[in-house]
Order: structure tokens, then C-alpha cells, then sequence
């Protein structure tokens, strides 16, 4: 898939998308890479700063966003 393409496909699911989770800014890297290593990259979609001291990232299936949170239990808030 193309960059573009990938674009499209997540604007597509992310206007329906209720599978959020927020993760901590300081693991930031963290979380990206778990994502990268772990799920597709048209399956998750990362919005920076959303809250002082928070990420969302957002997920295109529920399984993904609950096992996104099971990685970081501590420092995690689930919006689902």
C-alpha cells in the first residue's frame, strides 16, 4: 500500500472508531514501537498531545486496543 493509500483507509475507519486508549507521554516510544511490532500499520492511528501528559491511540479493532493496554497497565486509560 501506498502512503496514500493508507491515509485513506484510516480516515475511513477512524470517523467510526470508538477503540481509544491514552498512554502516557514518557512512553510514547514505547508504545509506537509496540504498535509497530504488533499490528499493521492501517490498523492503529496515534494523535500527540490530545491531553497534557497523554496520547491517544486509536485502534481499529477492539482486540488490538485491549491488548495495546495490557502492555501498559499502569499507564494506561482506556476510552472504550
Amino acid at each position: 500500500m501506498t502512503p496514500q493509500m493508507i491515509n485513506e483507509y484510516k480516515r475511513r475507519w477512524l470517523q467510526h472508531s470508538t477503540y481509544r486508549v491514552e498512554l502516557h507521554i514518557d512512553l510514547r516510544r514505547n508504545g509506537v514501537q509496540f504498535c509497530k511490532d504488533n499490528f499493521l500499520k492501517t490498523a492503529w492511528h496515534e494523535v500527540r498531545w490530545s491531553q497534557p501528559y497523554y496520547h491517544y491511540y486509536y485502534f481499529e479493532y477492539e482486540d488490538h486496543a485491549r491488548e495495546f493496554a495490557r502492555a501498559f497497565p499502569d499507564h494506561t486509560i482506556v476510552g472504550f
